[in-house]
């Protein structure tokens, strides 16, 4: 397993590597860029202009350009000094201290003009918790799918044209014809105007957290106003993550009904043709229960389909999670990603691109070491 592992992670490194070049290619060809909005600007001098595209290469071929992108994400770079452009200061991509988890990358993916922050901030937060936010989603959601959707899916193959059956059709049905910022809009209507939680619990159904604890402390230190690391449990401050956990609901029941919907009508269509091959006939014939011909033979090999897709259902769980939160006012990355594009704000375009590539990318390969576990006829080789 080790070997497969390394060998699918030294695969990736020309892939990303692709697409890399690809996404700086994307972000090349458009007119103009990411300075050319300061030179209407008449709080910029041209001299600090000339700097900055000198300093970028931005005179230079798109191959220099690209190398010295490339040479802030793998090793170091230059930063250019916004208060004094002769003065560059190195950027530090690697560094080792005692503090968990003891070695740090973080790498430089250019600079925000439009935001006056590293494009590496303005995507992910300016100390990660947008991209927190975003895995914590993510994950819950493809949990909450999966536990709910494969069940059902099994349920509605071996209950075939029940009452049943056709109930969890028609809401699968119903599931996919929604588009997901309906059910975001829908949801606020009947949560704010309906119910109206926010006038009885005090609580908000946007946003992830509430006004009070947005500069609050997860962790709180030895000191009451230290600030301690994520991972002290003992001094969480628990009223900020179960406020944390009230907001977090609301994006992984909308996110997680379409995912549901479409992973039923995949799982109840494997499964059934599965049930129709010889072998399960065969198992019925040597007298197996139906029990353990339907989870121990069908549902292994029907489900390995869904397995090989969840690469592909990542990138779908971001996208879902994109929508949702311009409607309900999310601090994530997709909502970083679609401000960056609004505002034209290449370098966090182009962060962003290489991030969802990356995620892709770790997709399939999770789906892939996931597959060779449950299967037993992939091999290692």
């Amino acid at each position: 397993m080790g070997n497969f592992i390394l060998r699918r992670v030294l695969y990736m490194i020309p892939l990303l590597w692709i697409v890399s070049v690809l996404a700086f290619l994307l972000i090349w060809i458009q007119p103009g860029d990411f300075v050319s909005s300061f030179k209407l600007n008449p709080n910029f001098s041209k001299a600090f202009i000339a700097q900055l595209e000198k300093f970028y290469g931005l005179d230079q071929p798109v191959y220099v350009q690209y190398a010295l992108w490339l040479k802030g994400i793998v090793c170091c770079t230059d930063v250019i000094d916004e208060k004094d452009p002769s003065n560059p200061v190195a950027w530090k991509v690697w560094s080792v201290d005692g503090t968990f988890p003891f070695v740090h990358y973080n790498p430089y993916l250019g600079y925000s003009f439009e935001q006056r922050l590293p494009a590496s901030q303005a995507l992910f937060g300016i100390n990660g918790e947008a991209l927190a936010f975003t895995l914590i989603i993510t994950v819950t959601t493809l949990f909450f799918s999966w536990l709910i959707a494969i069940p059902i899916g099994i349920y509605s193959a071996t209950h075939k044209y029940s009452f049943a059956d056709h109930f969890f059709n028609f809401f699968s049905f119903l599931g996919l014809s929604l588009p997901n910022f309906v059910l975001a809009m829908l949801f606020l209507m009947l949560m704010v105007s309906v119910l109206q939680v926010g006038a009885r619990f005090g609580l908000g159904v946007g946003k992830l957290l509430d006004n009070e604890f947005l500069t609050a402390c997860w962790s709180f230190g030895k000191a009451a106003a230290q600030c301690g690391p994520w991972w002290d449990l003992f001094h969480y401050n628990w009223p900020k993550v179960v406020n944390f956990l009230w907001h977090l609901w609301p994006p992984v029941l909308i996110v997680g009904t379409a995912n549901i919907a479409s992973l039923v009508r995949y799982m109840r269509g494997n499964l059934l043709d599965v049930l129709g091959e010889p072998y399960v006939q065969t198992a019925r014939a040597k007298g197996l229960t139906e029990r353990i011909v339907v989870y121990k033979h069908a549902v292994r090999n029907a489900i390995n389909p869904l397995i090989s897709l969840l690469g592909f259902w990542i990138p779908l769980t971001f996208e879902g999670i994109l929508v949702v939160a311009y409607v309900l006012d999310l601090h994530v990355v997709e909502a970083n990603f679609w401000r960056a594009i609004s505002n034209e704000d290449q370098p966090v375009i182009l962060a962003g691109l290489l991030f969802f590539g990356v995620i892709l990318l770790l997709g399939n390969l999770f789906s892939d070491i996931l597959l060779v576990m449950v299967d037993p006829k992939i091999r290692y080789e």
